[in-house]
């Protein structure tokens, strides 16, 4: 995403932790939440683009066969 005002490329990404729900989660009323452990981020010091620079992912193995590709290259 590029902020117009700016002009700049940015990412947003949101973690949940380790935590496992526990007795706060269920007394606030909270759902459990299965997803977001970690966020990985690899970036590109070389990018074809813009957009390039930074590649997200939510799956560390993911992360790890984006790189592999990466550095193949």
């Amino acid at each position: 995403m590029t902020t117009e005002m700016q002009g700049r490329v940015v990412h947003m990404c949101r973690a949940k932790g380790f935590k496992g729900h526990g007795e706060y989660e269920e007394v606030k009323g909270f759902e459990a939440q299965h997803l977001g452990h970690t966020i990985t981020a690899v970036f590109d010091p070389d990018p074809v683009s813009a957009t390039g620079f930074i590649s997200v992912f939510a799956e560390p193995q993911e992360a790890v066969e984006f790189l592999t590709y990466k550095r193949g290259r």
